[in-house]
C-alpha cells in the first residue's frame, strides 16, 4: 500500500513538472490501488494489472470530460473580435467616463451612454482598441 502511495506521489510530481495532463491519471490509479490494497490483500500481479486497467480507464473517461470543458483562449484582438460578447461590469461606468468590464477572462476599459453599476450584465456593442462600448442586456 505505501509503495502505491509513493508511486502516486511521484506521478503527481511529474505531472506538476510537465503539465501534460496525462501523467495525473497514473497517479490517480496508483492512489486507487493503494486504497483497494488497504481493504483487500491482493497479489502483486493483480495490483499491477489493476493499476494498468484503472490508469487506462481514468485516461479515457476523465481526459475526454476535461477536454470538453476547456475554455477557448482569446487569440483574435481585432477591433471587432468582442462585439456581441457578454460581459460583467467590475467597476462602475459613469455615462461621461470610463469603468471596467470583465469579458471572458480579461478586464477591459468600458464606456457607455448610461450609468452602469458594478455587477451589471452587459453586451459589447463596439470596440475601439482596448476600450469596449457596452449596453445593458
Amino acid at each position: 500500500m505505501l509503495l502505491w502511495i509513493l508511486i502516486g506521489v511521484i506521478f503527481l510530481i511529474a505531472e506538476i513538472l510537465t503539465t501534460s495532463f496525462f501523467i495525473v491519471f497514473f497517479g490517480l490509479a496508483a492512489f486507487t490501488i493503494a486504497a483497494i490494497c488497504s481493504i483487500w490483500l491482493l497479489q502483486l500481479p493483480m495490483q499491477i494489472g489493476g493499476f494498468a486497467v484503472l490508469a487506462l480507464l481514468y485516461l479515457l473517461v476523465f481526459r475526454r470530460l476535461f477536454k470538453k470543458r476547456k475554455v477557448k483562449a482569446v487569440t483574435d484582438f481585432s477591433d471587432t473580435s468582442l462585439i456581441g460578447e457578454i460581459g460583467l461590469i467590475q467597476e462602475d461606468v459613469p455615462s461621461s467616463g470610463y469603468g471596467k468590464v470583465l469579458v471572458r477572462d480579461t478586464y477591459w476599459r468600458a464606456v457607455s451612454n448610461q450609468n452602469l453599476g458594478k455587477g451589471t450584465k452587459v453586451k459589447i456593442i463596439n470596440q475601439q482598441n482596448l476600450t469596449l462600448e457596452v449596453q445593458v442586456l
